[in-house]
């Protein structure tokens, strides 16, 4: 899926077959960027980032792994992110991020390119803050 595909189908909200445009402005530039926006932390040490509703979450960092769960709301948190398995190209080809979901509150992996976002903020999972320096 192209990035502009992929943005396209989060700027659109489908719900019991019907669509509509989240911005309620489109002259509103702020709330149409915050869509193409870096990953942005928050207090509690997670991050927000704009994803593909009905993502689906992997139980490992790889496309054969069976999907545990699904992302339904977006923005959605993430905890960190980390290289696997080819996620389907993309700015990151091989990054996945690590999430909790929707449906069963499972934690797993969504792949880079169902995240609209720039994931380089979100830390590398299992590396201490500052690097372990």
């Amino acid at each position: 899926m192209s990035h502009s595909l992929q943005l396209l189908l989060i700027a659109s909200v489908c719900t019991a077959g019907a669509c509509v445009d989240p911005v309620d402005d489109a002259s509103t530039a702020e709330t149409q960027d915050a869509v193409l926006a870096s990953c942005r932390g928050r207090s509690d040490g997670l991050f927000d980032c704009s994803n593909l509703v009905g993502a689906r979450i992997f139980a490992s960092k790889s496309q054969g792994s069976a999907v545990i769960d699904h992302l339904r709301t977006n923005p959605s948190f993430f905890f960190c992110r980390s290289e696997g398995d080819p996620s389907g190209g993309g700015p990151h080809p091989d990054r996945w991020a690590k999430t909790v979901g929707d449906d069963h509150g499972r934690t797993g992996w969504v792949r880079d390119i169902d995240i609209a976002s720039e994931t380089n903020p979100l830390p590398v999972c299992g590396v201490p803050p500052g690097g372990g320096l």
